[in-house]
């Protein structure tokens, strides 16, 4: 993983993401020390403590993601929001909970639950959940919103629930282009991931299946 995180770095190439669902901040950082990634995603329901001791160790510059699940409508941390921007998150990536699976469900939020989160985000965030390369007008739309930096695909840029199909990626990318309001420098758009490998030992606790569920992976910021 250090290798790949090197020579994306010197390509200019997509950059390294950890997306992990482990509550181990010593283990995260020690990971991301040694792979040189630039950004973490905490994808389960990692306690704004977690958080906290997370960012200490983490290197100068490492971006901080802490994931922000919505079930039924509701925004299941809500009342933390405020708890994790305070303990070092950068950002949010608002996703669904579908039927009590965390991460990965193909499920698209309604556009009004994205726009109440982005009146009460403290930090920028990303929109994941069921976007593909056939955005409604009342999603596009959303690329307005104060506060959201991008799109988080998974599902969708996979071919056949296999590896990132490059075809996949095009689409989405011309589905949902930046807007003139701003620059790529000051909104970095799209931002896509695909599970490479597990990179972290197993982790005690897992909401979806009773184990660790940690990956690395690919993601890449495009005007």
């Amino acid at each position: 993983m250090a290798a790949l995180a090197a020579h994306a770095r010197d390509t200019g190439g997509p950059g390294l993401c950890l997306v992990t669902f482990c509550p181990d901040p010593d283990a995260v950082a020690g990971v991301v020390r040694s792979s040189g990634v630039r950004d973490v995603q905490l994808h389960a329901f990692q306690l704004p403590a977690v958080v906290r001791r997370l960012r200490h160790p983490l290197p100068a510059g490492t971006r901080l993601w802490k994931a922000a699940h919505v079930d039924a409508g509701r925004w299941l941390e809500e009342p933390s929001l405020g708890a994790y921007a305070r303990a070092g998150a950068d950002g949010f990536v608002l996703d669904a909970v579908s039927g009590g699976r965390v991460g990965s469900t193909g499920t698209a939020l309604e556009p009004a639950v994205v726009r109440g989160f982005a009146a009460l985000a403290p930090r920028p965030f990303l929109l994941a959940g069921g976007l593909d390369a056939h955005p409604s007008a009342q999603q596009l739309a959303l690329r307005e919103l104060p506060g959201l930096a991008g799109i988080d695909l998974d599902g969708t840029a996979r071919d056949a629930g296999g590896p990132i199909c490059a075809r996949r990626v095009r689409a989405v990318a011309r589905a949902w282009p930046g807007t003139a309001a701003t620059t790529p420098a000051a909104r970095p758009w799209r931002w896509w991931r695909t599970t490479c490998a597990p990179a972290l030992p197993a982790c005690p606790w897992s909401p979806a299946a009773g184990s660790a569920r940690t990956a690395t992976c690919c993601a890449t910021w495009c005007g």
